[in-house]
């Protein structure tokens, strides 16, 4: 009977530590795959893009305006004429705007992605909550709020990126724990 239970735990052992991976996942504009769902193009609109996304640092994103409303992060191709911008607000939405630009855009100058170093565009917790980066000046308890999850819960300050799988810290209405990262998308 030990050699049962041994036997078990030697085989359902490395399952359980590879299945806590953090997952990395790397968004690619209009590209359906089976990460990411097709987007589809709900409105066609003429605007500018001006500057890198400040949700997410990496060289093909950029933060842009049109009909006075910013969109960030927007996705620009990095072949081809350069002068179509298509923005999505999480990496799960199915829906996404394509903003027409009067000029070529140049990201040359932009900070290319390090996911070791970067915060993610958005994550997915090991609970199943879904989150999203969000541009915020606010602290909570010292610490600089970086993701929603829905509207009682922020996740803060900075990734442990230790050991894997990450974990970063969580406000919501039961008050601070440290949560665990299941799936992470740049």
């Amino acid at each position: 009977m030990w050699r049962e239970v041994v036997w078990f735990y030697l085989l359902l052992g490395p399952m359980v530590i590879m299945a806590a991976d953090t997952e990395f996942r790397l968004y690619r504009p209009l590209t359906e795959s089976a990460f990411q769902p097709k987007v589809h193009i709900t409105a066609k609109i003429v605007g500018e893009c001006w500057q890198q996304s400040q949700r997410i640092k990496r060289e093909d994103a950029w933060h842009c305006v049109a009909d006075n409303t910013e969109f960030d992060p927007c996705f620009v191709k990095p072949f081809g004429s350069k002068t179509e911008a298509t923005c999505i607000q999480y990496p799960w939405s199915t829906n996404g705007i394509q903003i027409t630009l009067t000029t070529a855009l140049d990201n040359s100058q932009h900070v290319l992605l390090d996911m070791s170093k970067a915060f993610p565009w958005a994550m997915v917790l090991t609970n199943g909550k879904k989150c999203y980066s969000i541009d915020s000046n606010v602290l909570d308890d010292g610490m600089p709020v970086r993701y929603r999850c829905d509207e009682k819960t922020v996740l803060m300050g900075d990734i442990q990126r230790c050991n894997n799988p990450w974990k970063i810290l969580q406000h919501d209405s039961v008050g601070y724990t440290t949560v665990t990262i299941a799936k992470v998308w740049f």
